[in-house]
């Protein structure tokens, strides 16, 4: 978990709870009653210390032995399941044993707020909802194309494998045409929105104002930082789309 002074962060920690052991090479050992810590600029990487973790990279977090020191160690190298034990460990060394994902900010830090949960743990993971509202007053007139409503409104959130999230983006729109349709859609992660995600009002009258919900699930990804943008159209050039306010929020997800 991020730990110390607001997001973002500079240390992330490894900290005992339901337990105090974890298994390493094959040895049960015990954490740290202060927990294990690792620092953006002076990490662990590849097992090699005094390091800084790179801006906006996904990371797996593991912890290995130093002596009698229990070590983090980030690694952009993916885990599997230990063939003789039973535990998580890095694809190609199995004296790391995994305990979280981080994505990094542009400085390297950790961030972890109500819009951006950028961290998991392995173990005892805590569900969170992670929740914006819209940038109000967003409007678009290019026809049948998504325009993104503010990218400070996005949602970001990692995920191991076996997690899965609901995202809904609900919003009070109007259009300037009768009959205008404005339509909006989530875009999951730098794909294309499907448009059999959309939600659409059709106005009854100039300027007049309703409300629809945009819902987008994930669930079977590998492990990932995901971030969701809030989409916007309108389906004619001479009519006007606008996201009167809104908000955009997701099922709980891990942390």
């Amino acid at each position: 978990v991020p730990f110390g002074g607001p997001s973002p962060f500079s240390t992330v920690q490894f900290a005992p709870y339901n337990g105090n052991l974890v298994l390493i090479a094959g040895t049960p050992r015990v954490i740290p009653a202060a927990g294990v810590v690792g620092t953006y600029n002076n990490a662990s990487i590849n097992k090699v210390t005094g390091q800084t973790l790179a801006a906006t990279t996904l990371y797996f977090v593991y912890v290995y032995m130093v002596g009698s020191t229990m070590t983090m160690d980030f690694s952009t190298a993916s885990h599997v399941t230990d063939a003789t034990y039973g535990n998580e460990v890095h694809s190609t060394d199995s004296t790391r044993s995994l305990v979280g994902l981080v994505y990094t900010t542009s400085t390297g830090q950790f961030r972890g707020t109500i819009q951006n949960q950028d961290t998991s743990s392995w173990f005892n993971r805590v569900r969170l909802n992670v929740s914006q509202p819209l940038s109000a007053g967003f409007s678009t007139q290019i026809a049948d194309t998504y325009h993104e409503v503010n990218s400070n409104d996005q949602l970001t959130f990692v995920a191991l494998s076996d997690d899965a999230a609901i995202i809904l983006l609900m919003a009070v729109v109007s259009n300037t045409v009768a009959g205008g349709r404005t339509g909006i859609n989530i875009g999951a992660s730098g794909a294309a929105p499907d448009s059999n995600n959309e939600a659409t009002y059709q106005s009854y009258a100039a300027d007049t104002v309703g409300t629809c919900t945009a819902v987008l699930q994930t669930a079977g990804s590998p492990d990932q930082f995901f971030y969701y943008r809030a989409l916007v159209r309108s389906d004619g050039a001479a009519n006007t789309g606008q996201i009167i306010r809104g908000k955009f929020i997701s099922t709980p997800v891990p942390s």
